[in-house]
């Protein structure tokens, strides 16, 4: 990409997330584990992102899922 002179990418182990739900709750609300399941898939990216420095000054860039 031009006027980018370097770019150092980071990273680490995979972020996981265990999440547990109350039936009842979910009925009273009238949602359902599907429900549940496909609101976190959908809003699950997954994009890079890193620190760019332009004179001396860190900027975090991050992509867009």
């Amino acid at each position: 990409m031009q006027g980018v002179a370097d770019v150092v990418s980071f990273g680490g182990e995979v972020k996981t997330y265990e999440v547990t739900v109350d039936p009842n709750k979910l009925s009273a609300f009238g949602f359902s584990a599907d429900d549940v399941f496909n609101a976190i898939k959908d809003n699950n990216g997954n994009v890079g992102g890193d620190v760019v420095e332009k004179e001396r000054k860190p900027t975090w860039c991050a992509g867009l899922a």
